[in-house]
């Protein structure tokens, strides 16, 4: 009953549904998640690319708009890492979210919940490491200037 051709076409049909929905569904929450963690405490940038990433899977919408938020980045990359004010400023900042939520999980600060500590530890820690690796990354170029995230690949024929 199975091996027919109509039955194959609709567990195939069935699965690309389930697939479907799955990428929507986990690329929405992330997307969402995002966009309210650029207003709250939380990585907002990082959660909204991964949301288009898994958007970008089955949507061309999204991987233009993915497209889009990568050459932003990029460029602010490009800024950042030139300016050394820029670096030490975004490293200070970095430390000073470690610190509040470091302070919050051990002492307790009456307007921040465990939730938004975690939120602290974790945007702290991208924004430090993420401006370690842009500054070192322009540091190394020939140049001066950062090298792209995605290099253009060469065909060879």
């Amino acid at each position: 009953m199975w091996s027919t051709p109509v039955a194959r076409t609709g567990v195939r049909t069935s699965i690309r549904a389930v697939r479907l929905m799955a990428v929507t569904i986990v690329g929405g929450v992330l997307l969402v998640a995002g966009v309210a963690a650029l207003v709250l405490p939380g990585p907002g940038m990082l959660l909204c690319i991964l949301g288009l990433i898994v958007l970008a899977s089955e949507y061309v919408w999204a991987q233009r708009s993915l497209h889009w938020a990568r050459r932003k980045s990029q460029q602010s990359i490009e800024r950042g890492a030139s300016s050394r004010l820029a670096t030490y400023a975004s490293v200070v900042g970095g430390f000073g979210l470690l610190v509040v939520g470091v302070v919050e999980l051990i002492v307790g600060v009456p307007w921040v919940t465990s939730l938004s500590a975690a939120m602290f530890l974790v945007s702290g820690s991208v924004i430090i490491g993420t401006t370690a690796w842009s500054r070192r990354q322009y540091v190394r170029a020939p140049d001066g200037s950062a090298p792209p995230l995605h290099p253009q690949r060469s065909r060879q024929g």
